[in-house]
């Protein structure tokens, strides 16, 4: 104890090379050095933020044959994905699967925001599927990095037009691996009982976005059966249900999310609709919107009179440097 608390001194002063030291004196002189010890220097390893000391450390422990603890891998894995070593640590995480060390929440935790943080999508999703059959429950932290990292690929895949568009029994849907997953992780964290955040909604939303490719939206109203020159006929999109910008399981996914209280829902029933879009996410914002139109257009196709709708937007002021001989000022973007 007394070995592990003097370890732990050189740990919280962010020297890992003191605690090496300490241990590696009291060896020479014969002391038997115990877990406590080890695990106080791999914690040492950590504050310091030297992944390299904390692999040797890991290298000397299977040398001598002791069973790390949970803690300690995960003061390793953490030391590693400190230091964007986040490859090294899911091989890691194998290696002590090995060793018959039972990974925690806090292990894929740490894993899942490395991997966000480097951008290894494919790596979360593997992760993901490991956390499962390890028996490991999910958090809003695993949630919340598994959306993003969708996000932002299926953003990417945007970005370089490689969206595909399906007809399923007439209706357009996106074909894309990261709409898939995010929905699926959406879905799941659900069923474990999570109320999922404002944001990891908005991200699934953001996954639901069709191209702004207007041979695309030709293609709806082709798949619908109507004739028409899209140029003098720019009102066709309002007859697709997601209005040719989202896909339509978007609505589904904007409701449940209001029904678990993720996000405020906007009533139809009163004479004046006010959407208030100035703390929403921006795809939030757009599906709510798209929603309350599709709602009035079917009150609308059953004769009945509008009612006035608001629609409440973000600002914020700026001071604009203008050339006193300037007599223009852009505001756009």
């Amino acid at each position: 104890m007394f070995l592990s608390a003097l370890v732990d001194v050189a740990g919280h002063a962010r020297r890992a090379d003191a605690a090496f030291e300490i241990i590696k004196d009291v060896r020479a002189k014969g002391f038997h050095v115990g877990i406590m010890a080890y695990s106080s220097c791999m914690g040492a390893c950590c504050n310091a933020k030297d992944w390299k000391k904390a692999l040797q450390l890991f290298e000397e422990i299977k040398a001598i044959k002791l069973i790390p603890t949970v803690p300690m891998m995960n003061a390793l894995i953490t030391s590693l994905c400190d230091g964007d070593q986040v490859l090294k640590a899911a091989e890691v995480l194998n290696e002590i699967k090995e060793l018959r060390v039972r990974p925690n929440e806090i292990t894929y935790s740490v894993l899942c925001v490395a991997c966000e943080r480097n951008g290894e999508a494919q790596l979360a999703l593997d992760l993901f599927e490991q956390l499962k059959v390890d028996g490991v429950g999910l958090n809003p932290t695993i949630v919340g990095c598994l959306t993003g990292l969708c996000l932002q690929m299926f953003s990417y895949d945007l970005s370089l037009g490689n969206i595909i568009v399906r007809f399923n029994q007439g209706k357009p849907q996106i074909d894309n691996k990261w709409t898939s997953s995010a929905i699926m992780v959406f879905r799941q964290a659900i069923t474990a009982g999570l109320l999922p955040s404002s944001d990891v909604l908005s991200q699934v939303l953001g996954c639901l976005r069709f191209p702004h490719d207007s041979s695309l939206k030709t293609t709806f109203i082709d798949n619908m059966g109507i004739s028409c020159d899209m140029p003098h006929h720019p009102n066709t999109n309002s007859l697709l249900e997601g209005f040719g910008e989202y896909d339509i399981r978007a609505f589904s996914v904007l409701e449940e999310g209001g029904l678990l209280g993720a996000v405020a829902s906007t009533s139809t029933k009163y004479s004046q609709i006010v959407i208030d879009a100035r703390k929403s996410n921006i795809y939030t914002a757009e599906v709510s919107l798209l929603s309350t139109l599709k709602s009035l257009k079917h009150r609308l196709a059953a004769g009945a009179r509008l009612p006035n709708v608001t629609i409440l937007l973000p600002t914020e002021k700026k001071q604009v440097d203008l050339d006193e001989r300037e007599k223009t000022l852009k505001l756009a973007g």
